[in-house]
C-alpha cells in the first residue's frame, strides 16, 4: 500500500484596511486555500471593504466585532446584507450597538444614518470559532469595554487584540462609565501568558510582536 503524503496545512493570510474617520482597522482573515473569510471589525467604508474582498475573490464567512464601539462596527449592517453572513458579539456590549448610531453622530460631530446590525453569534460563551478549518480562540478581554474579546490563532501565531493593547505600550482607554481599569489590568496579565512571537494586530495602529510590549504590574 503506498504511503499517504501528509496534506500540507491551510495558512492564514491577513488584509489590514484602515476605515473611518478614527482610523480602525479592519481586518480580513483568510484561509489561503480555500479563500474563505472572517470580517473583523468592520468601522466604516463598507464598499472600501466589499471591493476589497471582490479584487481577492474572497469569500466572507462571518463578520466579527472585538467590542461594541461605533467605529468598529459601522459597516456591520451592509455586509450582513450584501453578503448573507452572521455577525458575531459578546452580547455583555450589546448595549454599545444599540446606542452606536447616537455615539457615532456625537464623536464625529455629524449626523450619521445606520442601521442597527443583528447579533447572530453570541461570543460571550463560544471559546472557538472557526474561518475555513481555522480554529480561532476567543479570549474575554473586558474593561476597555464589558464585552471585549481577542482572537488568537495559535497555528499561525497571531492575536487581534481589538482596543486592549497598541503598539508602545498604550492600553485601551477605561474611562467610560462602563470602563474597568482593574478588569484591563487582569486583561493585559491573561494575554502576557501568550508567546512573545505572536504578532498583535490592533484595533488601530501598526501591528507588533507580543514580546515588545512592556507589561507593567
Amino acid at each position: 500500500m503506498p504511503k499517504l503524503k501528509p496534506q500540507p496545512k491551510n495558512k492564514l493570510k491577513v488584509y489590514t484596511l484602515e476605515v473611518g474617520s478614527l482610523q480602525t482597522n479592519c481586518y480580513l482573515l483568510v484561509e489561503t486555500s480555500s479563500k474563505k473569510t472572517l470580517i473583523i471589525d468592520p468601522g466604516d467604508d463598507e464598499e472600501f471593504i466589499k471591493n476589497k474582498i471582490a479584487d481577492n475573490n474572497l469569500i466572507p464567512e462571518g463578520i466579527l466585532a472585538t467590542h461594541g464601539h461605533f467605529d468598529h462596527i459601522l459597516a456591520v449592517s451592509d455586509l450582513q446584507i450584501d453578503f448573507k453572513i452572521p455577525f458575531c458579539l459578546n452580547q455583555k456590549d450589546s448595549f454599545l450597538i444599540k446606542k452606536a448610531k447616537e455615539s457615532a453622530s456625537f464623536f464625529l460631530k455629524r449626523k450619521m444614518e445606520m442601521v442597527v446590525p443583528k447579533v447572530n453569534i453570541n461570543l460571550e460563551n463560544k471559546p472557538k470559532i472557526k474561518v475555513g478549518n481555522q480554529v480561532i480562540e476567543v479570549i474575554k478581554v473586558p474593561g476597555h469595554t464589558p464585552g471585549s474579546i481577542a482572537l488568537y490563532v495559535k497555528e499561525g501565531g497571531l492575536l487581534f487584540g481589538g482596543d486592549l493593547l497598541f503598539a508602545g505600550g498604550l492600553v485601551g482607554r477605561t474611562d467610560f462609565s462602563y470602563g474597568d481599569a482593574q478588569k484591563l489590568k487582569k486583561s493585559l496579565l491573561s494575554i502576557s501568558k501568550l508567546p512573545g512571537e505572536v504578532m498583535v494586530y490592533p484595533g488601530h495602529g501598526e501591528p507588533f510582536l507580543l514580546k515588545d510590549f512592556e507589561f507593567v504590574p
